[in-house]
């Protein structure tokens, strides 16, 4: 359980749930937080064929920098938080990030 990566927000709950009963300090948006990253993360190197770039987390974006570490592009929503879009429609926002990471991807 401690390795699910959330893709909605029950599997959020879920390990929250778990974290919290095995003495693990978190809450709600720190698991959403991670669970993009990760999310998008998996995206980035599916579509990369390899872990050649690194996913961060940098003022409540996703930030895509290359394997040298050069900044490439952030990921980002101009209406509401990537952690208010997940609260309220994860699946929709995950195909979103999704087509983000091709674009990305195939412009660098």
């Amino acid at each position: 359980m401690f390795n699910l990566v959330p893709v909605n927000m029950l599997e959020v709950k879920q390990k929250l749930e778990w974290s919290l009963s095995n003495n693990i300090k978190t809450n709600e948006e720190q698991i959403i937080i991670d669970a993009l990253k990760e999310n998008v993360q998996s995206m980035v190197n599916d579509v990369l064929e390899g872990p050649y770039w690194t996913v961060k987390w940098v003022n409540d974006d996703l930030e895509i920098p290359d394997i040298s570490q050069n900044f490439i592009e952030n990921i980002s929503m101009k209406k509401d938080t990537l952690i208010q879009k997940f609260k309220n429609n994860a699946p929709v926002l995950i195909q979103q990030l999704f087509k983000e990471v091709q674009r990305i991807v195939k412009q660098n």
